[in-house]
């Protein structure tokens, strides 16, 4: 789904929605944005223009540890194969195809060991 956000900086790949604790340890709902593209957009109503961010993004649930230092450090090492569970989540649910082949390739590599997202 693309989204434009007006925020003047560049939107995270990886944004935590929200935080919660649950028996099984700390889950984060995440934003996995890709394809971030500043563009310039003209007002209808003033006929100026402005630069807005556009951005592909899917939702994805993660279970880590259960202290946000575990959750930082558990996004940092693992933010592409985030990046492409929520790729591949977009996909199913559109029928679109967005993941390259490389990715594809890279997310069935991981595919044994898949962690607690989903």
């Amino acid at each position: 789904m693309t989204t434009r956000g007006t925020q003047d900086n560049k939107p995270e790949q990886i944004k935590i929605k929200r935080k919660r604790i649950t028996d099984e340890g700390l889950k984060l709902d995440l934003l996995i944005r890709w394809d971030i593209s500043e563009v310039t957009v003209e007002d209808e109503m003033t006929d100026e223009t402005h630069n807005e961010w556009e951005y592909e993004e899917e939702s994805y649930t993660v279970t880590v540890d259960d202290n946000m230092q575990g959750a930082e450090d558990y996004i940092t090492n693992n933010a592409y194969m985030m990046k492409l569970k929520g790729k591949a989540k977009a996909e199913a649910k559109t029928g679109k195809s967005i993941m390259t082949n490389q990715e594809k390739s890279d997310l069935r590599g991981n595919r044994a060991n898949p962690g607690k997202g989903n």
